[in-house]
């Protein structure tokens, strides 16, 4: 009883280890990356069209994590063709935006 106490125990501190470790790992706080997750945020609502958010992502002059320009254009791209992955794809960048500090991605307009 007690090893296997010592073992979830361990399993435990890796996995709190790791989540530790990548919370550090989010998308930057930057006002570009706010702006063009506002704009995902917009198209996924159906509140803009899917050119605002190719605009925004591929013609800013401020810089865009490479990541997260990435993810939305694999988004632009898959949706734009009505490809099955799509939504995955949309998930994705969902996902990258989320990464960053919630109460500042709402002071822009942000999800």
């Amino acid at each position: 009883m007690r090893r296997r106490f010592a073992v979830v125990t361990s399993g435990v501190l890796v996995s709190l280890g790791l989540v530790a470790g990548c919370g550090g790992r989010g998308i930057p706080r930057t006002q570009a990356n706010l702006a063009v997750c506002a704009k995902l945020a917009a198209v996924l609502d159906n509140r803009a069209p899917m050119i605002d958010l190719t605009g925004a992502t591929l013609m800013s002059n401020e810089p865009i994590t490479h990541k997260l320009r990435q993810d939305i254009a694999t988004y632009i791209a898959e949706a734009t063709q009505e490809m099955p992955g799509a939504s995955h794809a949309a998930a994705t960048a969902e996902a990258d935006c989320s990464s960053i500090n919630a109460p500042l991605a709402k002071a822009y307009g942000g999800s």
